[in-house]
């Protein structure tokens, strides 16, 4: 795709790789624009998905438990720490990305559960369209297990 300037047709040996949506692909094409063509400026983007990861599930924490300070404080950790984030965060796969946009729809969803207002949902449905955009039609399953299962767990929170 790089060398080719073909954005919109992921290229793999100058051939069509149509096996994986493209924002990934369109990603790393951005950092060899900025920063010339290297695994070190591709693996960039995977080091920002990682990145966020950790923030946005520390952020899930906070929101999910708001009283729980201690937990909230030890996730990054726990995140960090364990082996299989250590493995992705240092191989250029779709998973950290479409991690990102999950943990960005959830967040979003429950905000917008939360106060109501069409923004959030707004946002969740843009995080969603990328995280289609990032390893296909799998993220409906990631988002919508827990949109399913949020009136059992809310009618369980209330009661």
């Amino acid at each position: 795709m790089y060398l080719s300037g073909q954005i919109f047709v992921p290229t793999m040996n100058f051939a069509p790789y149509l096996q994986k949506p493209p924002l990934l692909f369109w990603l790393i094409d951005l950092a060899w624009d900025i920063f010339g063509a290297s695994r070190v400026a591709a693996m960039l983007v995977i080091f920002v998905a990682s990145s966020l990861v950790i923030w946005l599930t520390t952020r899930l924490t906070k929101t999910l438990f708001p009283r729980r300070d201690d937990i909230a404080s030890r996730i990054p950790w726990l995140v960090a720490g364990s082996t299989i984030f250590v493995i992705y965060s240092t191989l250029i796969l779709f998973d950290m990305l479409l991690t990102v946009f999950v943990l960005a729809a959830l967040l979003s969803l429950l905000a917008f559960a939360k106060n109501g207002n069409h923004w959030h949902a707004v946002l969740a449905g843009l995080f969603i369209g990328l995280g289609v955009l990032t390893k296909g039609p799998v993220v409906l399953i990631h988002v919508g297990a827990p949109i399913l299962l949020y009136p059992f767990w809310r009618d369980r929170q209330a009661g």
